[in-house]
């Protein structure tokens, strides 16, 4: 960093950056563990008994809401998508049945044919495409969203071919990706991204031959170390918009997942502290997002009506002014909104979604409308959804 650069910055800024560079430099040494010691022993019949109290409501129900199942054009999506990545084809980013290998490969970037450098993470240049391809590309599917796929699809059918593979990959992936090393650890928001899919995949799988006691265990386990480093890590100061908020969303799951524990209850705290702080300064009086991206606004409101769901199940207060901040976004895209029901795309964008429970163009924002119609009763935000969208079962239940 330059000495002028230093010498702007707040004293703040200066001790978690300074903390921050100590502990990559620690954990590349050798010094100290990424992890910082064993995570606790955990039970995941534990964390699914407690889950209809503590989960949303569509992801721990015995069965899938009815009108899913009733209704035949997303259900067979769902099935289509998670039958492709059963044989190791995944739809990312508009490219269609990608392979990345068979085992996959969590390093490669199929596209230029390049794979990342098995380092520590805080060693590689993931903006660099000679040394690690398209970052984003890997990244994607290192979110692990469409093991939330696989999920709904043993949900919706019963067929164990999707537990199967869920517990497949997963082996494989922690295998390829210990703590620390790879490009999978070098972004916080994709860490929490992650742990946020696996969270939602434990409980979609509930019942599933495959997600046997041990693995239940294991997956819990890595969804702590994933907390940890995110935690250890928080963008505060480096692109403090949606990857902060993303990944304080994360540390609140992991917070609300593994309830019992300091570290659990630090990471609730921690959390809903960031995301009541980034609700005043990311989101505009007009009812604008910061960086004036209508992608980026939609991201926004996912983020922040997980949060309010999530809470709200687990009697967590938040305060009132967030929710209203999030009705002022959803005014704005409601006043922008075509009269085909699409938003314009304002700004920049990177077409990725929080958590795309149906597949949807990216100018397509009936499923965030559907949803805060539910949540905050707006029959306007129901009129814009053009009727209840599948997000909302999944999130709120039937």
């Amino acid at each position: 960093m330059r000495p002028r650069r230093v010498r702007l910055i707040a004293v703040d800024e200066l001790c978690v950056r300074g903390r921050q560079e100590a502990s990559k430099w620690l954990e590349r040494s050798g010094v100290i563990s990424p992890t910082r010691g064993r995570p606790p022993a955990f039970d995941v019949e534990r964390v699914h008994a407690l889950g209809p109290r503590r989960f949303f409501a569509g992801a721990v129900s015995e069965r899938p809401p009815t009108p899913i199942d009733r209704m035949a054009t997303v259900r067979d999506g769902i099935v289509e998508t998670a039958n492709a990545a059963c044989r190791g084809r995944f739809d990312l980013l508009g490219y269609s049945r990608l392979s990345f290998g068979d085992p996959v490969d969590w390093h490669l970037d199929p596209i230029s044919g390049r794979r990342a450098p098995f380092s520590h993470w805080s060693r590689l240049n993931v903006l660099d495409a000679d040394e690690v391809g398209d970052h984003k590309v890997v990244w994607e599917l290192n979110r692990h969203q469409w093991l939330v796929t696989l999920g709904q699809a043993y949900r919706l059918t019963g067929d164990e071919r999707y537990g199967d593979a869920f517990a497949r990959y997963v082996h494989q992936w922690l295998r390829a990706n210990p703590p620390g090393v790879g490009i999978n650890w070098a972004s916080g928001l994709e860490v929490a991204l992650r742990l946020i899919a696996w969270c939602w995949t434990l409980f979609l799988l509930r019942g599933s031959r495959a997600l046997s006691p041990e693995i239940g265990a294991v997956m819990l386990g890595a969804i702590w170390a994933h907390a940890a480093h995110v935690e250890r890590y928080l963008s505060s100061y480096f692109s403090p918009n949606t990857h902060l908020t993303g990944e304080a969303l994360g540390l609140f799951y992991a917070g609300v997942l593994l309830a019992e524990g300091r570290q659990a209850a630090r990471w609730r705290r921690r959390a809903a502290e960031i995301l009541v702080q980034q609700s005043e300064r990311q989101i505009l009086p007009d009812g604008v997002y910061v960086e004036q991206s209508t992608c980026y606004q939609r991201y926004t409101i996912e983020i922040y009506l997980h949060y309010l769901i999530l809470a709200a199940r687990n009697e967590l207060a938040v305060p009132a002014g967030v929710g209203e901040r999030v009705q002022r976004m959803l005014d704005f895209l409601l006043a922008v909104r075509r009269p085909d029901g699409s938003v314009p795309s304002i700004g920049d964008a990177d077409g990725g979604g929080l958590l795309p429970f149906v597949r949807r163009a990216h100018d397509d924002f009936r499923g965030v409308f559907s949803t805060a119609a539910a949540w905050f009763g707006r029959p306007d935000y129901a009129w814009a959804a053009g009727g209840l969208a599948p997000e909302t079962l999944w999130l709120l239940g039937p």
